[in-house]
């Protein structure tokens, strides 16, 4: 099946999927998709603020960090990292739902969209951020309109009127 892998920082001992989507976990997806635009985000030096990007304490919180790719194949106790370190990827969704909900459609695709809207995906997004996401796809229908951008927004309203719990996470 290959191997699988994780952006693993053993530092603060916490670890997030390369691909939180679920979809492109493989070797082939390092530094691509969604995932790369996380560790962008852990690893960014901004502190005035000018990437447009709301101050946030996992903002650039792994600069200076021991910070590597592992996988289930070749990474000693790998499992074992899975299992105690802290997966991030929950909170910088809802970071990217909330400042850049462009990113979720450009880096994950209309598809993951849509498991995030129908709470198919390993991530649940809160009502803000369902908000957040509907707000862009509204100004994306004015641009492109098309019928796949109006079911996305009929689901993310259902979910933006529906409380969510997102104390889960990939």
């Amino acid at each position: 099946m290959g191997t699988y892998f994780q952006y693993i920082n053993d530092s603060k001992r916490q670890l997030l999927s390369i691909d939180p989507t679920g979809q492109e976990i493989k070797q082939y997806a390092i530094g691509r998709n969604i995932g790369s635009r996380l560790l962008h985000l852990l690893l960014l030096d901004d502190p005035d603020g000018q990437t447009g990007i709301e101050r946030h304490p996992f903002l650039g919180s792994w600069i200076d960090d021991r910070v590597y790719v592992g996988g289930d194949e070749y990474t000693p106790g790998f499992d074992r990292i899975c299992q105690e370190y802290e997966d991030i990827g929950q909170h910088l969704i809802e970071l990217l739902a909330i400042n850049a909900p462009e990113d979720l459609h450009h880096y994950g695709g209309s598809e993951w969209l849509v498991s995030l809207a129908r709470g198919d995906a390993a991530f649940r997004l809160s009502a803000d951020s369902c908000r957040s996401v509907l707000r862009y796809l509204r100004g994306v229908k004015r641009h492109f309109p098309s019928d796949e951008v109006d079911d996305l927004i009929e689901m993310f309203r259902s979910q933006a009127d529906t409380p969510s719990d997102t104390s889960g996470g990939g």
